[in-house]
């Protein structure tokens, strides 16, 4: 609620100043978060989101935050289990011969990309509609016209087409972030197999395959909820500042979910005795 007392040019460098000392000052906890702390730079994303809940539900009543309540509880316990749980694939390690064997395999979450698309979901939208945006100023036809009033969240078909986006965008990045190719070189590089799957390029097919199951199962889901979600608005059934708080939910459980597991990774670690 702060206002300019006088307007001008020295008052605004004031501010920009005051937004950039701020910035570094976030910016270097975050660095010292990263060095010694857990969660790297993703307490800053966090802390965002959660006051941006606290917001909206101090602003919303308790019969208007029902069904997206009940929504994001059922998404949020359905990504917990996906964030936690992987599908593990046998490995057969050369250079382990014992007892410990059996317990080699490759991990692949069973949501494979988190919560990285839902996170960056509305910026690959804006791709589609600010080329539209820049082909309409300069050249107008009947598609250009239909694609310029039509691709946004306000229309059905702006919704469809995000949700497809959405779904497609999911899978491109799971292959991404599981890159079937570097999973099977690195196999072959080390000598290792999957069990009863050669090398080379069946193991890859075999680990595209794994992925892409995965990714598509993560991403129905992810889109189901959205488009829910979407179809409530559009229908009035459920207001526009709380819609989309299943996704909000769903985002804060992810980066919760990856703390806890890198929290649980240090313990472990440090449960270890050295004997030497």
């Amino acid at each position: 609620n702060l206002k300019y007392v006088d307007r001008n040019i020295m008052s605004i460098l004031v501010v920009i100043f005051e937004l950039m000392a701020g910035a570094s000052i976030a910016q270097y906890l975050l660095m010292k978060n990263q060095k010694y702390g857990v969660g790297g730079f993703a307490p800053i994303i966090i802390v965002n989101m959660t006051e941006t809940l606290v917001g909206i539900l101090m602003k919303s009543s308790l019969d208007a935050l029902m069904i997206p309540l009940a929504i994001s509880f059922v998404m949020v316990i359905i990504m917990i289990f996906m964030e936690m749980h992987e599908k593990r694939i046998p490995v057969q390690r050369v250079s382990v011969h014992n007892v410990h064997a059996e317990k080699n395999y490759m991990a692949i979450k069973y949501n494979p990309v988190g919560f990285m698309a839902l996170m960056f979901g509305s910026a690959i939208f804006m791709i589609p509609q600010l080329i539209v945006a820049l082909i309409h100023h300069y050249h107008k036809s009947e598609i250009i016209n239909f694609l310029y009033k039509n691709l946004n969240m306000s229309t059905l078909f702006g919704m469809r087409v995000y949700v497809v986006m959405m779904f497609v965008f999911t899978i491109l990045l799971s292959l991404l972030f599981v890159n079937p190719k570097d999973l099977s070189d690195n196999l072959l590089q080390a000598g290792d197999c999957i069990e009863n799957v050669p090398a080379g390029k069946p193991t890859r097919r075999y680990i595209r395959k794994w992925v892409l199951i995965l990714s598509c199962i993560s991403g129905g889901i992810m889109c189901g909820c959205l488009s829910l979600c979407m179809y409530l608005q559009y229908k009035g059934i459920v207001d526009a500042s709380v819609a989309m708080l299943p996704t909000t939910f769903m985002m804060l459980s992810g980066f919760v979910c990856s703390i806890y597991l890198e929290i649980r990774a240090y313990r472990d670690f440090d449960s270890y005795k050295p004997f030497i």
